[in-house]
């Protein structure tokens, strides 16, 4: 995902969220989102500081929004998984591989930034975690709607 030249942040923002589908679940919904909009705050940091050489501070910065991604996402995919274990998801096992994937994947992207500090691995981790974002979404979560859609009611399509 790309900010286009003539679009604002708050463009890039709006467009990005609509392109996040519906997963059916309420609070992973909103997980999704609140993530997204993180992730566009790494954007525009790492954009911000692309325009010159990160100073130790900006390095401070960039380590612990990272930080705070990777927990989300391990939240995030605790969440979901508990809940797929409580309604017995038949797909529980492919699903959480894929999250312990992307969690391997970013603590290795943000373990090689940290200790050798290059700009390759900001960019790598920024794009990784938009691309991997939405197409976990689109493919891998879109899976769990339907069945979490007859085991939930609908007022309490939620996750708790």
């Amino acid at each position: 995902m790309q900010q286009f030249p003539y679009e604002s942040s708050a463009q890039f923002r709006e467009r990005l969220h609509n392109q996040l589908p519906d997963v059916g679940v309420t609070d992973f919904n909103k997980d999704h989102q609140q993530f997204l909009d993180h992730l566009i705050k790494f954007h525009e940091l790492v954009e911000k500081d692309s325009k010159k050489i990160p100073l130790a501070k900006d390095w401070k910065l960039i380590e612990e929004t990272v930080n705070f991604l990777n927990r989300y996402a391990k939240n995030h995919f605790d969440a979901e998984e508990k809940l797929m274990v409580k309604y017995s998801f038949v797909k529980l096992d492919s699903h959480a591989q894929e999250h312990r994937e992307c969690i391997v994947r970013i603590d290795d992207l943000k373990n090689n930034l940290i200790i050798k500090k290059e700009i390759l691995y900001i960019v790598d981790l920024k794009f990784y975690m938009l691309e991997w974002l939405f197409h976990h979404i689109k493919n891998v979560d879109m899976e769990y709607k339907p069945f979490f859609k007859e085991r939930l009611s609908a007022k309490k399509f939620r996750s708790k």
